[in-house]
């Protein structure tokens, strides 16, 4: 609590915000004291962050009113809103204090919180045994996977543990109060999960969650079945699946509508994947060290982001002790079995019926991978306390054969990227059969979880810049400052941004309506105006980045670039322009004289690249 009071007041965090100043005015970012920010990371500074400042510049507002015709924030994405909702969203609290406070409060809570509520629940996977479930936890908090996410997915797993933590000490709990305490906290924690609306994650984490609790109950067995409080026991575990039950009525019905557009959606309402997506080469590229050595000339990693996994070897060497005579553990075969069974989904699928009947329709294979990194975690834990220690030979098999397959999707691996040596890969391959050798060896175990944990870090640690704030140069560089002169000068107005479509978060953080940009929730009613019989319905009605270009055509169109990236084609002269009650236009490429001669939009000024012009009310004749 100490380091994360200390982090927050000094304004720390590892957003990659200050891409805004290579998008607004190319100045230098002053406010990275380490690192470089990642343009990649558009989900954060370009999707995100942009609404939750959002939120504070106008007052944390139930409808948003600079998305389009106004956006229900309840929904999809966790931000701050004055509502009670909020308070199962504790990752956004800090934007109540202060903008600063608030991108500090969110970076560190979901780093905090992951580590501290994973330290806890791995202490009750090992034993007791603190050793163990630091490092495990440490391994899970640094794996690549959160890292290159930029733990965007930290609270949710977050809340998983803390859920699960809480099942465990309400049924150890002796004392009423304590029964109570821990049944209320469950329902906070499991209320904190579902409210994450992120279906891929939560669908693969629930699953995790049902599979630890289950193992763990079979680990324990001779203690529960002397419990000797089972009758209260069960009644505070109905009464919390009574309250979560009530909050998730509660909250539907309120945000019914805006969750009744999202499941409607083209994009990612009514996706479904039934085959597999991924290879194996992909799923082991952490371990092959490929964000260190492949990148894209635009900055992007892997779109898979992946963990260094060491839970199929382990998980081999205990099949083979089983084999020889030793105990089957319990913990180790559920996480065995789910660890094979998602790996088996992102390499092959299952079976529709299989997919609908336990959620995976909602889970592309890609993003099922937070399971694995979770699970991975788990299983080194666990294995630091039960390993068998009694086979030197058949641990250096493992590991040689486990080297032997990273060799090999090393190869695929550097093909399809076109990246990297032989070297590099054998390099890699070697580092993972060591640490497979140290955790196989009773002398070597806790340094070969080290070794997980340094190689972790290795892989992915540089990836996030270390910031101080950064929210005052999204208010205070000229374009802005000449923005919000015109908002204060001629009143409420309504943008469209052209050129640079993500231009369009800065008028969001601002406080200012614009038409286009990122539209989590399809604005349906605002494109009604210009497609009123629903020509391009398909194409809009999605989660999507919107852009604008200016083009010649008679009648608007809509064109879609990728799922999630959208553009809206439309002449400048055209009454449906007007239909959309554009007043003002940003365009962010050319010379203004010429957008001027072309649109017949009156100039104002420009900033740099950006030219700002009015919209005349009435087209020209």
């Amino acid at each position: 609590m100490l380091a994360f009071t200390a982090l927050v007041a000094l304004r720390l965090h590892g957003f990659s915000l200050p891409a805004w100043h290579s998008i607004v005015d190319g100045s230098e970012p002053v406010e990275v004291l380490a690192g470089a920010p990642r343009m990649e990371r558009g989900d954060d500074f370009v999707v995100h962050l942009p609404l939750a400042l959002s939120q504070r510049t106008l007052g944390f507002p139930r409808v948003n009113p600079t998305v389009g015709l106004g956006q229900d924030m309840l929904v999809p994405l966790a931000l701050p809103v004055a509502h009670p909702a909020t308070f199962f969203r504790p990752e956004v609290w800090g934007f109540f204090l202060g903008s600063d406070v608030g991108l500090s409060w969110m970076w560190w809570s979901r780093v905090f919180a992951l580590f501290t509520v994973w330290l806890y629940l791995l202490r009750e996977v090992t034993d007791r045994r603190v050793g163990p479930a630091l490092l495990a936890s440490a391994a899970l908090t640094l794996s690549p996977f959160f890292q290159l996410w930029s733990f965007n997915s930290a609270s949710m797993t977050a809340s998983l543990g803390a859920g699960l933590l809480s099942a465990i000490a309400l049924v150890r709990a002796e004392r009423t109060v304590a029964r109570l305490a821990a049944g209320l906290a469950l329902a906070a924690a499991a209320l904190c999960f579902a409210l994450s609306l992120y279906p891929p994650f939560q669908v693969v984490l629930a699953h995790l969650g049902a599979v630890t609790i289950l193992a763990w109950a079979v680990a324990q067995r001779r203690e529960l079945v002397g419990h000797r409080h089972w009758r209260a026991t069960a009644s505070i575990f109905a009464l919390s699946a009574a309250l979560v039950a009530l909050g998730i009525v509660a909250f539907a019905r309120d945000a019914g509508e805006a969750i009744a557009t999202m499941r409607a959606t083209v994009y990612p309402g009514v996706r479904t994947a039934f085959i597999g997506e991924t290879s194996l080469a992909d799923l082991l590229n952490a371990n092959l060290g490929a964000p260190l050595w492949w990148h894209r000339s635009d900055g992007g990693y892997l779109g898979l982001k992946a963990g260094w996994f060491v839970g199929p070897p382990l998980l081999a060497l205990h099949v083979a002790h089983v084999l020889r005579g030793a105990r089957l553990d319990p913990i180790l075969a559920g996480l065995g079995l789910y660890w094979t069974a998602i790996a088996g989904y992102m390499l092959f699928g299952f079976p529709e019926p299989v997919v609908s009947a336990t959620g995976f329709s909602l889970v592309p294979g890609q993003r099922a991978v937070i399971g694995l990194v979770v699970a991975d975690a788990m299983i080194l834990a666990r294995w630091l306390v039960v390993g068998d220690r009694r086979s030197r030979w058949l641990s250096s098999a493992v590991a040689v054969a486990w080297t032997v397959v990273l060799l090999v999707c090393s190869s695929t691996l550097r093909a399809r990227l076109g990246g990297g040596s032989w070297l590099v890969g054998a390099a890699f391959a070697a580092a993972n059969g060591a640490i497979v050798l140290a955790l196989g060896s009773a002398r070597l175990r806790l340094l070969g979880a080290v070794g997980v944990v340094a190689v972790s870090l290795a892989t992915a640690g540089w990836y996030n810049p270390l910031v101080r704030g950064g929210s005052a140069f999204l208010f205070e560089n000229k374009l802005s400052q000449q923005i919000l002169e015109i908002e204060r000068t001629e009143g409420p107005s309504h943008w469209v941004v052209a050129g640079v479509p993500r231009l369009a978060s800065l008028f969001r953080i601002l406080g200012i309506s614009v038409v286009n940009g990122v539209h989590p929730i399809p604005q349906l009613e605002l494109w009604s105006a210009i497609d009123p019989r629903g020509t391009w319905r398909n194409v809009y009605n999605r989660y999507a980045h919107v852009g604008v270009e200016f083009q010649p055509v008679e009648t608007p169109r809509f064109v879609k670039r990728s799922e999630d990236v959208i553009v809206l084609e439309i002449a400048p002269d055209s009454h449906a322009l007007r239909e959309l009650g554009i007043t003002h236009a940003l365009i962010s490429v050319g010379p203004p004289d010429a957008w001027q001669a072309m649109t017949g939009f009156e100039y104002i000024g420009s900033i740099g690249r950006h030219h700002l012009f009015r919209v005349p009310r009435e087209a020209p004749p």
